[in-house]
């Protein structure tokens, strides 16, 4: 953006982006502080540092450096997109809209900028305008496979309208693995809505064979560190933590993903005292902060040992003022980043007026949405092996049980099942249970302007539906070895 700055900076904001591609994301923060300080005037560094801020969870200070960076940068269509990406990786989608636009208007035959735009109208609710914008991103670059995710994503698919055909005739050889993952999970999601059921499985099981290609993950150390919280996180050990927090606005929705977290989400964010603040990681940030400097090791089976010996008030307080920023101070929020049923032991020392909700869902029927899921990163990488799959959820399953048993009355139990047959009481129920008074408006989710940037960005556009449920005794047969292995490990199997 400034052409004649030093080759130093240039190479050190490369050094920067590189840690913070490998995940280290405070190693990457301190080098791009230090190149702000160096070239205060220089937009660059502030863009690496609002990165590295933002994926390491500490979204306040993200926000500042993404502010400086929109302040200092210049009005070219590059610096617009990009102040759009920063904005959109803060969860702020809506924010970062009107610079996408702007971007895709400058340079109307960008593809990436298209996109873009119509990755931001998607997650803010304007499908029939994304589904336009997506297919122009697409006719401009027939490459981008990640478009023709979303244009799937966007529309339901029939026996009569669909894409299945042309995303077939896409698939070639030459693609790179990266490439036709997004093309085979298209295809998952298009043959099962227009009922080609055994199509939509062979091409997810390909699909999720090239997710696991050159990945060295082991379930077993995940599961590990499941059962290391439930020999040590328990109700004795909670009572014997420091007092916490008396902040009693949070609200906490948890569970597995693809599990209904996010209709909970919206039923309870549509409450005009409420607003929701999508995934957070400001309860895991304020926990490993806290962790690092009583000098506890951030590894899980450490902190599952020793976390609730940190001081709770800290944790909470500190939680609060992260999660809470820019927000009017009465209004209560939710907070679903589904990942948090790691943490309901250190929530409920830290925070033991906060509401809690544990979503749950029939053993096949979460593991098949799970399954057939494209998570992104490293997101939930057990989802892309059935073996893999059936050993975490029946460690999720023993720990989600510890925790009832431990803290059940404090929580809210919702089954999906239940959620979406019965929509109207259960909703009051988890109301309710909140400590909220009652309102229509958490009926009308579906109308809520609010965006989202989850899996179910679109889903939640539609009103509650119950098609879901059971689905996945549509393959039975081929999902009969995670069947099997859960029956092993002690799951009921409906």
């Amino acid at each position: 953006m400034i052409a004649t700055s030093p080759d130093v900076l240039v190479n050190t904001l490369s050094a920067v982006a590189h840690l913070t591609r490998r995940g280290l994301y405070d190693r990457a923060a301190d080098e791009a502080k230090a190149l702000a300080r160096r070239y205060p005037r220089d937009p660059r560094p502030w863009a690496e540092l609002a990165h590295a801020l933002v994926a390491a969870g500490r979204r306040e200070q993200g926000l500042h450096a993404i502010k400086r960076f929109e302040r200092l940068s210049p009005n070219t269509p590059a610096s617009l997109n990009l102040t759009g990406r920063l904005y959109s990786l803060a969860d702020l989608p809506a924010r970062a809209l009107p610079f996408f636009r702007r971007a895709a208007e400058a340079q109307p035959q960008n593809g990436r900028y298209v996109y873009d735009l119509a990755a931001a109208q998607r997650m803010t609710g304007a499908i029939d305008l994304a589904q336009k914008t997506v297919q122009r991103a697409i006719d401009l670059d027939p490459s981008n496979t990640e478009a023709l995710w979303v244009r799937s994503d966007l529309r339901q698919a029939t026996p009569q309208q669909n894409n299945i055909e042309d995303l077939e005739r896409r698939l070639s050889p030459a693609l790179a693995p990266e490439a036709e993952v997004f093309i085979r999970y298209a295809l998952v999601r298009e043959c099962e809505e227009a009922g080609e059921w055994a199509r939509a499985f062979s091409h997810l099981e390909r699909g999720a064979a090239l997710r696991r290609q050159g990945r060295s993950y082991s379930v077993g150390r995940d599961v590990a560190g499941l059962e290391a919280l439930r020999r040590h996180q328990n109700r004795g050990a909670v009572a014997a933590a420091g007092p916490g927090s008396n902040d009693p606005r949070p609200i906490f929705v948890v569970g597995l993903p693809r599990t209904g977290t996010t209709l909970v989400e919206r039923v309870l964010s549509g409450h005009p005292k409420v607003r929701s603040i999508g995934e957070s990681w400001a309860f895991d940030r304020t926990l490993l902060d806290l962790a690092r400097a009583a000098g506890l090791d951030s590894a899980e089976g450490t902190l599952a040992r020793g976390g609730l010996g940190l001081s709770m008030v800290e944790l909470g307080d500190g939680y609060c003022a992260a999660a809470s920023y820019g927000m009017a101070p009465k209004l209560r929020w939710v907070d679903k980043q589904p990942r948090n049923y790691l943490n309901i032991a250190m929530i409920r020392a830290a925070l033991p007026r906060a509401g809690l909700v544990l979503v749950d869902r029939s053993p096949m029927d979460a593991c098949w949405a799970i399954y057939k899921t494209l998570f992104r990163g490293d997101s939930y990488q057990f989802s892309a092996d059935l073996i893999d799959l059936a050993e975490y959820y029946a460690a999720w399953r023993r720990l989600t049980n510890h925790w009832l048993d431990a803290f059940g009355e404090t929580m809210v139990h919702v089954r999906y099942e239940a959620l979406v047959q019965t929509f109207s009481e259960e909703a009051r129920r988890l109301t309710a249970g909140c400590g909220l008074d009652w309102t229509p408006s958490c009926l009308a989710f579906h109308k809520s302007p609010t965006p989202s940037s989850t899996a179910s960005a679109v889903q939640i556009r539609r009103p509650v539906y119950t098609s879901s449920v059971g689905l996945w005794r549509r393959y039975a047969a081929q999902l009969e070895p995670l069947a099997e292995r859960l029956r092993a490990l002690g799951v009921e199997v409906d």
